[in-house]
């Protein structure tokens, strides 16, 4: 999450740049073919999906492990 709150705090420091919207999932992934796929990637993009420009959200699985 430090690197999330870096990562907008750099954007926001460089105007020309438009807001950007951080989803955190954890799980397990399978690299195929130069691309991760599974179920836990599928959850990640919902969830940088609902977030807003400027926001990290974070699934229960991540807050539970932090």
């Amino acid at each position: 999450m430090s690197f999330a709150t870096a990562l907008h705090q750099s954007i926001r420091a460089d105007p020309s740049l438009p807001a950007i919207r951080i989803g955190i999932h954890t799980g397990q992934a399978i690299y195929r073919g130069g691309d991760y796929i599974s179920t836990t990637v599928n959850v990640a993009s919902r969830v940088t999906s609902a977030a807003t420009g400027g926001e990290t959200l974070i699934t229960d699985t991540v807050a539970e492990q932090t």
